[in-house]
């Protein structure tokens, strides 16, 4: 693989693990709640998807931060970001 198609997949990897890692930081040290028990709040209060979308956020920071430094890993976040874009569409427009 060329180097700059490992760059993407890296920003892809890694754009797709930091909204969740930042999703079970806040569940456990924010709101001091077990995983099961902040994800059945936010699906009771009806909120779950705006709060997916507030953890994508910190891929923004990331997509900023690299796009003049590493470009290739920074489209990978970027591809990330439609991702979950499209799972928060899913998600919205299901139920």
């Amino acid at each position: 693989m060329k180097s700059y198609k490992l760059d993407v997949f890296k920003g892809l990897i890694v754009g797709l693990i930091i909204p969740f890692l930042m999703f079970l930081f806040s569940s456990l040290f924010v709101f001091k709640k077990t995983l099961s028990d902040f994800i059945d709040y936010l699906l009771f209060g009806d909120i779950f998807t705006h709060y997916l979308s507030l953890m994508v956020l910190f891929n923004a920071v990331l997509f900023f931060f690299f796009i003049n430094r590493r470009e290739y890993f920074s489209r990978g976040v970027l591809m990330s970001t439609f991702i979950y874009a499209f799972i928060v569409f899913i998600i919205k427009f299901s139920s």
